[in-house]
């Protein structure tokens, strides 16, 4: 009897431990997927905000485009009124002038802005959702100007149109009930106004504020994780912005862009990838490209200030292997600057042995026209082009072909 109580006592301690060591292991293994379900969560947590810092760096970026792009608008808008001035004070004095109305309206097409970077965001994973929100209304901004500039452009496009039928009437037709033309374009003319003062203006300059504050918002928000803007875009968000100012003739912005982005390039371009060397090329081009605008519109500077800033770049280009013919082309118009003809012949030698379209350097041809017309030289492009004959070449392709230059022709 004894000896089973103690069996017994043995069996309970037996269980008692058993019990607690499935306890501690039932502890143990909610306590191990507490732990991996932290971790997976911080991980996510990181991932979510490493995304989040990259579409506030791309949004940045693309704001600041639309800003510049903005800029270009309210030029846009300004050739537009001079246009409405002027048909306005020569149909008020009678005085029906030739203008070229439609050419420049058509030459001062509004800016579409950019949305790319906000089409593709992420709205439910944006942390900050006031920032957000601003964001949002700031692209319906953008949105509500270029539908108004479309609308200003038309209205223009009308006004000239009745410019035109009226001028015809007055000058031509020798009509004496002119009352309804000059209806029909006063009230062209005061729609275009009050579109322009009522709408536009005010929408562009909401625009320039709002783009401005929430530039500053994303930078704050940046801080927040210790992040630099300009230290953290990439070489292409410096490349598009560089592009964006060059096509808006902003030569100074554009070269501060394309360094700030060639800064971001570290490798050597022995080492680079082929998405970073065509960047790398880009950006050299923009380079030589905006120099020599700032050369050409320069009245105090000559060429020896500009050489080696376009030289150096060229060379940089070249080992890019990007837009290779239109490298050449620097080269050749470089060397031409540069009165190096020797340089000069061999680099056009260069570019009719290498690429196969001939045509496309017809276009700079008239500003070489000294060295053009040398014997030698114009053997060499003859000699690509067997279809011209020497006169025909230099009396007819070597001219400006313009359409305005055509029309002084014929007059």
């Amino acid at each position: 009897m004894n000896e089973k109580k103690g069996l017994k006592k043995l069996f309970d301690f037996l269980n008692s431990r058993l019990i607690i060591d499935k306890a501690v292991d039932f502890f143990l293994i909610f306590i191990g997927l507490l732990a991996a379900l932290s971790v997976e969560n911080y991980i996510e947590n990181q991932n979510q905000e490493k995304k989040y810092i990259s579409s506030l760096i791309s949004l940045h970026s693309e704001l600041e485009t639309n800003l510049l792009l903005n800029d270009g608008n309210n030029e846009i808008k300004l050739k537009y009124i001079k246009i409405w001035e002027d048909v306005g004070e020569f149909a008020s004095n009678n005085d029906f002038q030739s203008y070229s109305g439609l050419k420049n309206i058509y030459e001062s097409k509004p800016l579409e802005y950019e949305n790319k970077t906000y089409l593709s965001l992420d709205q439910n994973a944006f942390i900050n959702r006031d920032l957000l929100s601003d964001i949002i209304h700031m692209y319906e901004i953008n949105k509500e100007v270029s539908n108004s500039i479309q609308d200003l452009t038309i209205s223009l496009e009308n006004l000239y149109k009745m410019y035109s039928e009226l001028r015809f009437i007055v000058l031509y037709a020798n009509s004496e009930d002119i009352i309804n033309p000059y209806s029909n374009f006063n009230f062209n003319f005061n729609s275009f106004e009050k579109l322009l003062f009522i709408k536009v203006e005010p929408e562009l300059k909401d625009l320039e504020v709002t783009g401005k504050r929430i530039l500053t918002s994303i930078e704050h928000e940046l801080e927040r994780y210790n992040i630099d803007i300009d230290e953290s875009k990439s070489y292409s968000n410096y490349y598009w912005l560089a592009n964006t100012s060059y096509k808006l003739k902003k030569n100074d912005l554009s070269i501060e862009f394309a360094k700030k982005g060639l800064k971001k390039i570290k490798n050597t371009i022995s080492s680079m990838g082929n998405d970073q060397k065509s960047y790398y090329g880009r950006l050299h081009m923009h380079l030589v490209e905006n120099y020599w605008i700032l050369y050409d519109n320069s009245d105090s500077l000559d060429f020896n200030s500009f050489d080696s800033l376009i030289y150096n770049s060229l060379l940089e280009w070249e080992k890019s292997n990007t837009y290779n013919f239109s490298c050449e082309i620097n080269y050749i118009h470089y060397y031409y600057e540069n009165k190096n003809y020797e340089k000069f012949k061999f680099h056009l030698k260069e570019y009719y042995l290498k690429y196969s379209d001939e045509k496309h350097i017809l276009n700079y041809l008239q500003f070489w026209q000294d060295y053009i017309r040398k014997e030698e030289i114009l053997n060499i492009i003859l000699e690509k082009n067997p279809e011209w004959t020497k006169e025909y070449f230099l009396n007819n392709i070597l001219q400006s072909t313009t359409i305005n230059d055509r029309i002084k022709k014929n007059n």
